[in-house]
């Protein structure tokens, strides 16, 4: 959902994959709709020193950057680009990719953007 509260549908792919012997995870999204790219994002993971805690580092077609903190909650990866903004992405009962965006309006969360990736092999 963009800023002016309109859902937007689009097809998305994510390419997964370790890096550096395991010890950084690379995912590119490339997301479609009507045959023009609408979202092109690269994001790096990585461990830091305290166990649990993790370096999502992401790079938007925009030419924004920046690294944010993330953090593995009961099998979910949490990361905050900012205070109000959050992302949780985990792999559900159906094994699939399933990642929500969602905004800080005081007291609570609201979902602003949902994902569910099926896995091709």
């Amino acid at each position: 959902m963009g800023q002016d509260r309109v859902r937007q549908n689009f097809e998305q792919e994510e390419i997964i994959e370790m890096k550096l012997s395991g010890t950084i995870l690379q995912i590119e999204g490339i997301g479609t709709a009507e045959g023009k790219v609408v979202h092109h994002a690269l994001a790096l993971i990585q461990p830091v020193e305290e166990d649990g805690k993790y370096e999502f580092t992401s790079f938007l077609q925009s030419g924004m950057k920046g690294t944010y903190p993330a953090q593995l909650e009961g099998g979910k990866l949490i990361w905050n680009p900012t205070d109000q903004v959050r992302y949780i992405i985990q792999i559900n009962e159906q094994g699939q990719w399933h990642e929500i965006g969602e905004y800080n309006a005081g007291n609570a969360w609201y979902k602003f953007m949902e994902m569910t990736l099926n896995k091709i092999k």
